[in-house]
């Protein structure tokens, strides 16, 4: 990876890894079949990558993002945990699926992407996506 190195963005990433490493280990993340590469804008832009040679077919960075809000959801109690959201959140990294991002989406917001919604219910379905 060609990018500048930063002790503290660099400990911050490595702790970041080892957190998901192990956090999402009982749904088969190991260290060896996961990459992780990290850019950090600004003055002094830095770079970390966990793996960064792995060839793999990565997700979008949107999801990388719905994978974090969610998970801050789960801790917050804001969404409760159950298969289909483990499988959903599994897919939608591992296999980079839009419906299993878009199931996320929905229970991130509270919203739902198959009813037809009118009026006021629409309003607020729009306010809350």
């Amino acid at each position: 990876m060609d990018f500048q190195t930063d002790t503290e963005w660099t400990q911050r990433c490595e702790t970041l890894t080892a957190e998901l490493i192990e956090r999402f280990a009982g749904q088969g993340l190991r260290p060896d079949n996961f990459g992780f590469v990290a850019l950090r804008e600004g003055p002094a832009p830095a770079g970390f990558a966990y793996r960064g040679d792995w060839r793999c077919y990565p997700c979008s960075l949107v999801k990388a993002f719905h994978l974090v809000h969610v998970l801050n959801r789960i801790e917050a109690g804001a969404v409760a945990e159950h298969d289909d959201l483990d499988r959903a959140m599994h897919d939608m990294i591992a296999w980079s699926s839009n419906t299993a991002t878009n199931y996320i989406i929905d229970l991130v917001t509270g919203t739902t992407g198959d009813t037809r919604l009118e009026g006021a219910e629409f309003a607020q379905w729009r306010a809350r996506r």
